[in-house]
């Protein structure tokens, strides 16, 4: 049997989601929780953190989303489907899709970038 064909067999293992509560990272001597990067995004924008996760499609909701999603994503390890089902429970790819978006608004506008890298700092 090959090293594919035994990959292939082996039995599948079910994640368990764990609350945002949970979830550390620790980077140099900072510390990275979602907790803290819902906070901190939602009071800059002025929303509340129920909006930040609700399925709201309206543009001052959704920027400050992918935002949020954009550095969970860069400065976590949690996964894209833990993301996902934490906001909303939406899709890994809308995951990926908000923090592209996120990357790229930092190049194209400057408002944003200026958002970004002010919002970096206080988490």
């Amino acid at each position: 049997m090959t090293t594919t064909e035994t990959f292939w067999q082996s039995p599948v293992t079910h994640c368990h989601y764990v609350s945002p509560d949970e979830y550390l990272h620790e980077a140099g001597s900072f510390e990275y929780t979602v907790k803290r990067i819902i906070e901190v995004v939602s009071s800059h924008y002025g929303i509340t953190e129920q909006q930040l996760k609700s399925r709201a499609r309206r543009r001052d909701i959704v920027l400050p989303r992918q935002i949020c999603m954009y550095f969970i994503r860069n400065k976590t390890s949690i996964g894209l489907r833990n993301i996902g089902k934490f906001f909303g429970g939406c899709d890994h790819t809308t995951v990926i899709h908000s923090a592209k978006t996120v990357s790229n608004l930092i190049f194209s506008d400057e408002k944003v970038r200026q958002d970004v890298i002010h919002l970096e700092g206080i988490i």
